[in-house]
């Protein structure tokens, strides 16, 4: 790096320019005093330049050195050098000037400092970016590996969604042969609704007798007709509410067909001050499918 020197400019000789008779005559010239003449000061540039050869001479870590080259330029370049249009006779501050750059100019940067750093930024960036490259290509490895991954769990997804669409409708014919089946095995049922509660079980097919007699026009009803009779399941009511069912299986189908139609052409039947209603005792799932039905036959009829 070429010294920096600061010499004080030489003052050019003044240039007068010549008047003429008639201008110079009764005008008296006005001596001029050196000392009048005012002089600004040759060290604020020398000022400034020292000050960033003395910062730059300063000792300071590698990671610093072109942050602080950078600073002292902006600050040398900020503050331009005003010299003083006298030249300055006296050689012991220039000579102490001098010495003290030669003493600061050795310790500044030089070409091979700032291709020796360069070198170092250079490596630096490389490492980092071969880290990159290296973590880029880890993060693409498993993202294949996802991938894979979420094809194979679609694909299953896919299998399981068809088996359980397959198993819903399974399901589903099960439920349906089931309740036909459970239907099949009520078919010699008869669920009599409206017998008051109070009397003994084993009075209760003595009971049914009575009033299928009555429904039947007469006709004696014999005891082995009656396989078994009980109330449906539940706690007893209080007396002001509904009382529970009489669910009762009859031994002849014939019979219990009789019984139900002759039932639905009386309409409302009457037994010993009570209202009797005689319905076919069927499974809960047909009995809730035809609850939901309700709305739709009601507006049919």
């Amino acid at each position: 790096m070429q010294k920096l020197l600061v010499t004080p400019a030489i003052k050019q000789p003044e240039q007068r320019v010549p008047l003429d008779h008639a201008q110079t005559m009764g005008r008296t010239r006005k001596p001029t005093d050196p000392s009048s003449t005012p002089r600004s000061s040759g060290r604020e540039g020398e000022q400034s330049i020292r000050s960033y050869l003395q910062a730059t001479a300063r000792p300071r870590s590698p990671q610093r050195e072109m942050e602080e080259v950078s600073q002292g330029m902006e600050s040398f370049l900020s503050t331009p050098a005003r010299l003083s249009p006298t030249p300055s006779f006296s050689s012991e501050p220039q000579l102490t000037q001098e010495g003290e750059w030669r003493a600061i100019l050795p310790n500044l940067l030089t070409k091979a400092d700032f291709e020796a750093l360069s070198d170092r930024l250079g490596r630096v960036v490389r490492e980092e970016v071969a880290q990159l490259r290296a973590d880029l290509a880890n993060v693409e490895a498993r993202m294949s590996v996802a991938e894979s991954e979420t094809r194979a769990l679609c694909t299953d997804l896919e299998h399981t969604n068809s088996t359980v669409t397959s198993q819903e409708a399974d399901l589903a014919s099960l439920t349906t042969w089931v309740d036909d089946l459970d239907n099949r095995g009520h078919r010699l049922n008869l669920r009599v609704r409206g017998v008051r509660e109070g009397d003994p079980a084993e009075l209760i097919p003595d009971t049914l007798k009575r009033l299928f007699a009555q429904i039947l026009g007469g006709q004696q009803i014999p005891r082995l007709g009656i396989v078994r009779a009980h109330r449906a399941q539940g706690p007893m009511p209080p007396p002001e509410e509904q009382p529970r069912d009489i669910i009762c299986c009859l031994e002849n189908y014939q019979l219990k067909e009789d019984i139900l139609c002759t039932a639905r052409r009386m309409g409302t039947i009457r037994f010993e001050n009570q209202t009797i209603s005689i319905y076919q005792d069927l499974s809960r799932y047909t009995l809730q499918a035809r609850r939901a039905l309700r709305p739709v036959t009601s507006a049919l009829q």
